[in-house]
């Protein structure tokens, strides 16, 4: 099959582009049109059957409306219940006559054809058409009875039936029963006595929807609850069960909807009656509601007829503005593939400045651009081939074993690479100015003299290093770079072009490389230059790890002579297993185990440790934290006895690709026997110096009083006044006094102390104490001037101790608060619970205590006014210290200068 022309292509286009969106839009407009028409009209018939729904249940509400009140006449109920009665004619010439007055009241009820009520014994009261009601349907009656029982409803709409009098002139009828009860006063129960029957004319019915006017072949249905046709435009239908494609769509309360009948599409609108179970349903063909929508054709089909014309025009003119210019380019592009060596053959003139214009110059740009990927063509060759040229170089470096064996590896596959006549590999240290390794390489290998590191800074090589960065040197030309001498011997050695290289790692650098071709060969140029770079960091990256390789081994032999040399147990262990994969020979002989008694075994099969928590807890810190350092542990050895005690520093470290723990021990036995004399020693002499300070104390406390009892007895017997002798013994008599307190508050101590004090257990609540001193205090706190307030914990804190020492403790703190409060201020005393302690706390508003002196308030015969206005032992809050913290209590202090103080004592509660 012949390809399509681009003028045939661009009125294809067209077409696509213009004909058939018109005519997609002409289809759409058909389909939406009648899509909005059958839209507006189902609902239109929706709203329709409606109101024609309506209609009927006003005509159904007026028959039980009717029943109802027939129903409810008290009469008719009474002859029903009097079964005697029944067959007594005038009781049913009576009943008759209520029925005709009833229905006198509902005289506008057209459609109306009967009345009947039927006894349960079989007695049968009938208003209607005829008057001969010999012929009844007793079975259907009893079919309507047994329907109207079972709905238990209020009214019973069988629909259409045949009339159950066959004398009636109306056939079909809709038929509405309705059970009459009676209460059974036995057993007070409601009893059937009678069934009340109304037919309904169904020509009425058809007379009234028959005036609905629908479109063309549209038609109206309504069906019972049983799927019967109530109406139909044709009167044969009546009767018969709709058909079951239509049955299928009316489950629904109401809707609009499409269905097949017959094979005719229709558009239904249906919806149900709550009051009779009837279903009013409309029906309109779709073609009747299509063919309004079918207008539109016309003006589409015309609209692409004049659309074809303007094709064929623009199509024309496109041929001659655009394919031919077109082609001309198609032919050039044919031509370029053909021969593509000589691009510039190929431009093509470039006329006007439209699109076309525009497509010639981006041709011609083209060509360009293909001028240039050839060049890059070429130049990825030469990178290709590169490329190849390291990864061979590199394949040939790995297996080198050391070092002298890579670095002539090296110098061998560059003469190679490069193909040039001999490559020079020179390793120095710039500290030392010394040469470490001159390897030499290549045909001409032999023109390679060995020279000292000065001479060889005189050339390219020195120069190289100092500047860092790589050099050509052409041949037959004097290089300025280099020295006379130098220069000299590269003619004498039959030089062509030279290239230096520089071999830096991280910055040192290392050495360089040199390639020298002969007189005869080509020029090197900058690509040998890039090639020699790139195959020198590979092999400066293989040398330096090379040289890691050597000096690892070197380091593992100078590890492996120290581990079994070190004066202190050292071990490795897997961390996986905990295995002993070595051990030292100190370990062995500190532990008593042979070698082969441990390498092997796990550190939990070997009683090795003193402790097993403190192994374990080792073992857990090494996993956690990976570094171990100065862990005190005691080592048994083989007997079970503690040989040694160590500090332990442990490391994970890789050996081997397994992941070991390396522990080294440092024996500190007769360091910590040092220690504990050193220790112990010095306890000792705080011991003594304590009780120095405390007997300097003491003895200054005794003294003050002493010399004041000793001067004012020689004042007493030089005194001949007898008020004079008595204020002189009252002050004695105080002094004494302050001696025997000072006596028992440091016998009181002496006993804390040692613990020779024999405290009493028992129980009690700490409110209860408070209480007492408070009340004990009164007069203390008038005399001072001062107000106490007491705040309570309104439940119970029960705590052990002794009672009386733990009164005692609390009175120091209060006598402490109200000694160093001023006249006029304020004592608080409280307690209160948090969680399950008890908490006493003495507040005051006195003279505070500087930040510096709280740390020495509970310090013996310390005293916060050194002035001594106030008058003290400085034993009071050491006593009061002591005795709380012998009974598991503790004891904090606020305090800031001029706002006052408050102690926090905090004990455990039972």
């Amino acid at each position: 099959m012949s390809r399509l022309s681009i003028t045939q292509q661009f009125i294809g286009y067209l077409i696509l582009l213009s004909i058939l969106p018109l005519l997609a839009v002409g289809i759409i407009s058909y389909q939406t049109a009648s899509a909005t028409l059958i839209s507006e009209v189902s609902r239109y018939t929706l709203e329709l059957v409606t109101n024609q729904r309506d209609h009927l249940d006003l005509q159904v509400e007026q028959v039980e409306s009717l029943m109802s009140n027939i129903s409810g006449v008290e009469e008719i109920r009474t002859v029903l219940e009097d079964i005697k009665a029944q067959s007594d004619t005038y009781s049913y010439l009576t009943t008759q006559a209520h029925i005709g007055y009833i229905l006198n009241g509902f005289s506008d009820l057209r459609g109306l054809v009967s009345i009947d009520i039927f006894a349960v014994n079989g007695t049968h009261f009938h208003v209607g058409d005829t008057l001969n009601t010999d012929n009844i349907r007793v079975a259907q009656r009893d079919q309507i009875f047994a329907e109207a029982l079972e709905s238990g409803t209020f009214v019973t709409w069988t629909g259409i039936e045949d009339n159950i009098n066959s004398n009636s002139q109306f056939a079909k009828v809709v038929t509405a029963a309705k059970v009459l009860y009676k209460l059974n006063r036995d057993t007070l129960q409601q009893e059937p006595v009678g069934l009340l029957i109304v037919n309904y004319d169904v020509e009425y019915i058809h007379r009234h929807l028959s005036q609905v006017q629908l479109d063309t072949n549209a038609y109206m249905m309504v069906a019972d609850a049983k799927g019967r046709i109530i109406y139909h435009p044709d009167r044969a239908l009546r009767g018969t069960p709709i058909q079951v494609e239509l049955a299928y769509i009316l489950r629904a309360e109401a809707g609009s909807t499409h269905v097949t009948l017959d094979d005719t599409p229709f558009s239904v609108s249906f919806v149900h009656s709550q009051l009779s179970g009837w279903t009013v349903i409309s029906l309109i063909p779709d073609e009747t509601l299509t063919a309004k929508a079918a207008r539109i054709q016309k003006p589409v089909i015309l609209a692409m007829l004049a659309a074809f014309v303007a094709i064929a025009v623009v199509g024309w003119v496109y041929n001659r503005r655009v394919v031919t210019p077109i082609r001309q380019i198609t032919k050039q592009y044919q031509a370029l593939d053909d021969s593509p060596g000589n691009t510039a053959a190929y431009r093509v003139p470039i006329r006007g400045s439209d699109e076309i214009a525009e497509l010639s110059h981006w041709f011609n740009n083209f060509l360009d651009i293909l001028e240039k990927e050839q060049q890059i063509e070429k130049a990825l060759r030469t990178s290709l081939l590169t490329t190849k040229t390291m990864y061979e170089f590199s394949r040939a470096m790995i297996g080198s074993k050391d070092l002298p064996q890579l670095l002539q590896t090296v110098v061998d596959n560059l003469v190679t690479a490069l193909s040039v006549d001999r490559v020079v590999l020179i390793l120095v240290d710039t500290d030392t100015r010394q040469i470490l390794h001159y390897v030499k390489g290549g045909p001409s290998k032999h023109y390679v003299k060995d020279v000292p590191y000065d001479e060889l800074m005189d050339g390219l090589t020195g120069w190289v290093l100092r500047e860092g960065q790589p050099v050509l040197s052409p041949k037959g030309q004097l290089d300025t770079r280099e020295s006379a001498a130098v220069q000299k011997r590269r003619a004498d050695t039959e030089c062509g072009d030279i290239i230096v290289v520089p071999l830096i790692y991280g910055g040192e650098r290392l050495g360089t490389l040199t390639a020298i071709g002969s007189p005869n060969d080509r020029d090197l140029s900058q690509v040998e230059i890039d090639l020699l770079t790139s195959l020198t960091n590979q092999a400066t990256v293989a040398i330096v790890n090379t040289r890691l390789v050597d000096s690892l081994r070197e380091s593992e032999a100078k590890f492996h002579t120290a581990f079994h040399a070190s004066p202190e147990p050292i071990s490795i262990i897997s961390l996986k297993d905990g295995r002993f994969i070595d051990v030292n020979e100190s370990l062995l002989n500190v532990t008593g185990y042979s070698r082969n008694e441990i390498i092997g075994k796990r550190w939990n099969e070997l009683t090795i440790w003193a402790n097993g928590d403190t192994q374990h807890r080792f073992q857990e810190m090494v996993i956690e934290q990976r570094m171990v350092r100065d862990f005190e542990a005691g080592i048994l050895n083989k007997a079970g006895e503690i040989a040694i005690t160590v500090l332990l520093s442990a490391e994970v470290i890789d050996l081997n690709g397994e992941q070991c723990v390396l522990t080294i021990s440092k024996d500190i036995t007769e360091h910590n026997r040092l220690e504990r004399q050193r220790l112990e020693l010095a306890m000792e002499r705080e011991r003594i110096q304590i009780l120095s300070d405390f007997i300097a104390k003491a003895s200054h406390e005794f003294k003050t009083p002493l010399s004041l009892i000793n001067t004012k007895t020689y004042l007493a017997s030089k005194t001949q006044d007898r008020d004079s002798q008595e204020a002189i013994l009252g002050q004695i008599g105080e002094q004494v006094s302050t001696v025997a307190k000072l006596v028992d508050s440091l016998s009181l101590m002496a006993g804390l102390d040692s613990g020779d004090n024999d405290f009493r257990d028992e129980q009690f609540n700490l409110n209860d104490i408070l209480k007492a001193l408070h009340f004990s205090h009164e007069e203390t706190f008038q005399a001072a001037t001062l107000t106490c307030e007491l705040h309570l914990d309104h439940s119970s804190l029960p705590v052990r101790g002794d009672m009386d020492y733990m009164k005692l403790a609390v009175e120091h703190l209060l006598l402490n608060a109200i000694k160093y409060t001023h006249a006029g201020g304020r004592v608080s005393i409280s307690t209160r619970r948090e969680n399950d302690k008890a908490i006493i706390e003495i507040q005051d508003t006195g003279i505070g205590i500087d930040t510096d002196e709280l740390e020495r308030i509970f310090e013996r015969f310390y005293r916060v006014d050194k002035a001594g206005t106030k008058r003290g032992l400085g034993l009071g809050l050491p006593i009061a210290k002591a005795i709380i913290e012998q009974f598991d209590g503790s004891i904090e202090v606020e305090s800031t200068i001029d706002v006052g103080s408050t102690f926090r004592v905090t004990f455990p509660l039972v």
